[in-house]
């Protein structure tokens, strides 16, 4: 019998906060492989801050407040390397 697989995504309670102001309050998600997810919701509820979280791509005031290591990436899909303005350059998929 196979051990079961780790999943691709394991999110326990991660916030986000701006100084003082939390963005995202205690987000937990599990992804397994084959699975899918779908993130909707309405103009400022906080989708594209989830990926930009998840990414490793949040910009000061903006940090991790729990849930993942500061500065650190949850997910990585293809290269990416910084420019000197911050930006992202992604590579190919």
């Amino acid at each position: 019998m196979q051990a079961p697989h780790p999943p691709l995504l394991d999110i326990q309670h991660l916030s986000v906060q701006s100084g003082t102001t939390t963005l995202l309050h205690a987000l937990s998600l599990r992804i397994q492989a084959g699975q899918r997810l779908a993130v909707v919701g309405s103009s400022g509820a906080g989708k594209s801050l989830l990926a930009h979280t998840l990414m490793g791509l949040l910009a000061p005031p903006l940090r991790v407040a729990s849930g993942a290591s500061p500065g650190r990436a949850l997910i990585c899909c293809g290269s990416r390397r910084r420019s000197a303005t911050g930006s992202a350059d992604w590579g190919s998929f």
